[in-house]
């Protein structure tokens, strides 16, 4: 080919010449080279194997640099290298700036030319998720340094496994170390294509994206003013180069003319340097040495960069990395390793077997088999949750990953790498709901209290050491610490219920808080009084309020008496957890007793009632209870003491009567009410002359009840069931009952007799001087009956009402008749008393007769008397004269409502005036002469 120096070749070589020599003429100068560093990050800058820039971004400034006419030098390095050489001014700018980076201060940044997507991959053999959440328990990949890591803690995964790249990030994924990761779309796309895992994902909507800027020192704003503005015309260009994921034409260049020129350049070059060869022998060769010399320094810095940067992203993550040389035996461990266990870097040995021997001896041998399998080939990778002392003494929960990272020619490991994360929250949560559970299923299974307590200790046992443990419930009403459930090494003595006091417990009670009491802690409260110890002196007492919806309902208490044995704010926090299931499960299974006690006792007594002692009944109808007896009662009484005294007095004398039948019972007897005032007793494997003896024990416990305004007795009848042919109904139910009502008709005039007794003697006793007042009455309104001609019959009535006349006044409050003066309200409760007597006589028999006359001794002659308002004759006969005489008596002898006695002439005169108003005048008049026909003066006394 002609190179005349017309020829353009010829020029091309010249030019080519010259830009080697160092004298060339600055006329002739080129620009100098826009020198580019960026960090190694396919697709958009990587080296390929020969060593060359590729990727997108190169293309891009390929283009820059044929439009602007200005050579650029590219060059590919590890990041902080990459910023080094700008801050240092070895290179002119610092291409694709990513946050979450965070740029040097001295740098200056681009506006945003370039938004990178970050999507979630997931395997196609699973679904994808709806939601980050979803992935809760999968470990999810990600590069280390970029936005991704930061993003999925943010989210709340905690289970994130850093890579140093997307080729080994990607490996992982195709190795199912992890089954999704987060990345940046192109160069996951880009390892994804270069591990031939091009179907194996699925992908979803963005969930972020990334920004590209460039940087250049700010002392060069200048400079990134004129890229920026050389990169205008090349929009189209450098949004189809970022849109374009890698595919076949990655790095490929255009084979036109530049192939062309570079061909004429490189024949002109050769050239040159063949002319110049000798030349520049000798000064080339010192060139290449101090270059080599430059190229091995930079190579070392790149080393202790990289070192350096290795150890950063160890540090940044919250994980520990550790590597295992096999072929040395030596292991290195990450600061966070330390850091993780309490202690400084270096403080402890970081051997296999000095680590194996701070893990807990429960877990060391599960430790040492997931190591060896893996190596022996047997599983996939090493994965092992184990517990770890902790430099404070407490176990932290931890799990270790990793697997073989090198082996050598025959495919042998020679070393492992991995990571090790603390999970104590986590596991912490699967402890609790556990405990939860089982404790719910325990309590659950109890069918009674008394099964429910220690269940709950059983639950506890199976996750914690508490071989000490008591429930104390605390009764506000009486003020009294309950222990229904207590186990304890040294005190085998069940305490019984005592007086809240200075206790821990009664502390824990009073606060309502949770109580952790040490040696330290407890001894300057029992020297200053401030607490006082029942039982044995523990070395670590922990006590936690049973609580439901604000009420403290007792205390769940846990001790120790071994220095082995320190409880510590875990088990504060553990047990503290769980107290308030336990309180419900209590109050639970409390309300469900209640109501089967309601279902099954009668509410007045305590005692079963009657459906319950029915099923009793068929239940224990079998031949093995024969002889079966059966007891029925009818108290006497009840009726009069209802209507006389209320019904609260008629409610004790039953409680009183069942506890007297209860006494006289063995245990495992059947004691229930009947109904109303009738008592059955269910008698098992009984014959009849044991029935009639507990029968005889029964009466005499009831005739000993003594805190009754009336004597209680009973009538009783025994039946007996002697074959299994005999119906239980006719002969037990039916023959009992014709029995008792039969001795009941036999023995009622005693009884009455006994219980009209008993309630004189009450109310005499209870009212000062009422029996002589009584007795006085009697004795007058005799006198006065007999004067008006009263037969025998009405005499003896009216003897018998004169001295029961006020019987309703034992009903009433005793510090009536002792106050004065009385409140109208009181005065009122008073005038009952003739009602209430009149229902006295009505509910005994003997003196159904005698409660009218009762109730009208307080009415007047003219009509203005209580209760009823009667007048004159409507007044019953006998009612007149005892209100005659009642008010003679009351006159010359009172005993209540602080009046003054009258002498006897004031009586008779008082009863003169009172003759036609308020007495019956015919019979005042014939007790004025009956009192004068006694030897006192009757002047101005009839009036006649």
């Amino acid at each position: 080919m002609n190179r005349t120096p017309g020829h353009p070749l010829f020029w091309l070589s010249l030019l080519a010449v010259l830009l080697l020599l160092e004298g060339a003429s600055p006329l002739c100068a080129a620009p100098p080279p826009l020198r580019v560093a960026a960090e190694e990050h396919p697709p958009y800058t990587y080296q390929d194997e020969q060593g060359v820039p590729r990727g997108l971004l190169v293309e891009l400034w390929e283009r820059w640099s044929l439009r602007n006419g200005r050579p650029v030098s590219f060059d590919v390095l590890p990041w902080q290298e990459a910023v080094d050489r700008v801050l240092e001014g070895r290179a002119d700018l610092l291409e694709g700036v990513f946050p979450p980076e965070e740029p040097d201060p001295r740098l200056l940044l681009s506006a945003p030319y370039g938004r990178i997507p970050v999507s979630l991959f997931v395997h196609r053999r699973m679904p994808y998720p709806r939601r980050l959440k979803d992935l809760e328990g999968l470990v999810v990949g990600a590069v280390q340094g970029e936005r991704s890591i930061p993003f999925l803690l943010e989210q709340g995964m905690d289970s994130v496994l850093p890579y140093p790249d997307y080729p080994s990030l990607v490996e992982g994924f195709a190795k199912g170390r992890v089954r999704a990761f987060l990345g940046e779309d192109p160069s996951a796309l880009w390892a994804l294509e270069q591990a031939r895992l091009g179907q194996n994902f699925h992908r979803g909507a963005p969930l972020f994206e990334v920004l590209l800027r460039r940087g250049v020192l700010k002392k060069n704003a200048a400079l990134l003013q004129e890229v920026e503005r050389g990169f205008e015309g090349l929009e189209a260009d450098r949004e189809a180069l970022l849109d374009r994921w890698p595919g076949q034409d990655l790095g490929r260049r255009d084979a036109g003319g530049q192939l062309l020129l570079a061909v004429v350049l490189a024949v002109s070059l050769l050239l040159a340097l063949a002319l110049l060869l000798v030349f520049f022998w000798n000064r080339g060769l010192k060139n290449r040495v101090a270059e080599r010399t430059e190229e091995l320094n930079r190579s070392l810095a790149n080393l202790h960069d990289s070192e350096a940067r290795y150890s950063r992203v160890l540090e940044a993550t919250h994980d520990a990395f550790w590597e295992h040389d096999l072929s040395t035996g030596t292991w290195f461990r990450s600061s966070r390793w330390y850091t993780l266990l309490g202690y400084a870097p270096g403080e402890i040995d970081p051997d296999f077997e000095e680590n194996l021997a701070r893990i807990h001896p429960d877990d060391r041998d599960r430790v040492r088999q997931a190591f060896t399998l893996h190596l022996q080939g047997r599983s996939p990778d090493i994965l092992v949750e184990y517990r770890s002392r902790h430099r404070d003494g407490t176990y932290r929960w931890f799990l270790t990953r990793g697997s073989v990272s090198q082996r050598d020619g025959q495919g042998s490991p020679t070393r492992l790498s991995g990571i090790t994360l603390d999970i104590t929250e986590r596991k912490r949560d699967e402890q609790d709901k556990a405990l939860l559970y089982h404790l719910g299923e325990m309590t659950q299974e109890a069918k009674t209290l008394q099964e429910l307590y220690p269940a709950i200790h059983l639950a506890l046992l199976e996750f914690m050491r508490l071989p000490n443990l008591y429930l104390a419930l605390y009764d506000e009403t009486t003020n009294l610490l309950h222990f229904p459930y207590y186990a304890d090494e040294r005190d085998d003595e069940h305490p019984a219920p005592m007086p809240l006091g200075k206790s821990p417990t009664a502390l824990v009670i009073r606060t309502g808080k949770p109580l952790l009491l040490t040696p330290e802690t407890l001894q300057p409260l029992l020297d200053s009084g401030e607490m006082v110890l029942v039982g044995s002196r523990p070395v670590d007492w922990l006590g936690l309020p049973l609580k439901t919806e604000g009420r403290t309902l007792g205390v769940l208490a846990v001790q120790s008496y071994d220095e082995e044995l320190r409880f510590t704010e875990e088990d504060e926090r553990v047990l503290a957890f769980v107290s308030g299931q336990i309180a419900q499960a209590i109050e639970r299974k409390q309300t469900a007793e209640q109501i089967s006690y309601i279902g099954f006792h009668d509410a007045v007594t305590g005692l079963y009632n009657r459906a319950f002692f029915e099923e009793e009944l068929y239940r224990l109808d079998t031949n093995r209870n024969l002889p079966l007896s059966l007891l029925m009662g009818d108290v006497n009484g009840l009726k009069l003491v209802n209507d006389g005294f209320g019904h609260l007095m008629g409610d004790l004398l039953l409680q009183r009567t069942a506890e007297a039948i209860r006494s006289a019972c063995r245990q495992e007897d059947v004691v229930a009410r009947w109904g109303g005032d009738e008592f059955v007793v269910l008698l098992p494997r009984t014959p009849e002359d044991q029935a009639e003896a507990v029968a005889d024990r029964i009466r005499e416990t009831v005739a000993r009840i003594d805190d009754l305004p009336v004597q209680p007795s009973i009538a009783l009848g025994v039946a007996v069931k002697r074959t299994p042919e005999e119906d239980v109904r006719t002969a037990l139910l039916r023959q009992a009952e014709e029995r008792m009502y039969r001795n009941k008709l036999t023995e009622s005039a005693s009884a009455r007799s006994a219980l009209l007794d008993s309630l004189k003697e009450a109310f005499w006793d209870r009212e000062e001087g009422q029996r002589e007042h009584g007795t006085r009455m009697r004795e007058l309104a005799l006198h006065l009956g007999a004067a008006a001609g009263l037969s025998g019959s009405e005499l003896e009535d009216l003897g018998l009402v004169a001295l029961l006349h006020d019987i309703g006044k034992a009903a009433l409050p005793p510090e009536l008749f002792r106050k004065h003066p009385l409140t109208e309200e009181e005065w009122e409760q008073v005038r009952q008393h003739p009602e209430i007597g009149c229902r006295i006589a009505k509910a005994a028999p003997d003196l159904v007769p005698l409660a009218p006359l009762i109730l009208s001794h307080h009415e007047r002659w003219d009509g203005t008397g209580y209760p009823q308002g009667l007048k004159g004759e409507e007044i019953p006969l006998l009612s007149r004269i005892v209100a005659l005489v009642d008010a003679f008596d009351i006159m010359t002898h009172p005993q209540a409502y602080g009046a003054q006695p009258r002498t006897f002439q004031e009586a008779l005169q008082e009863i003169a005036d009172g003759a036609g108003t308020q007495f019956d005048p015919y019979l005042a008049r014939l007790l004025l002469r009956l009192l004068a026909g006694g030897g006192e003066s009757t002047e101005t006394i009839t009036g006649e």
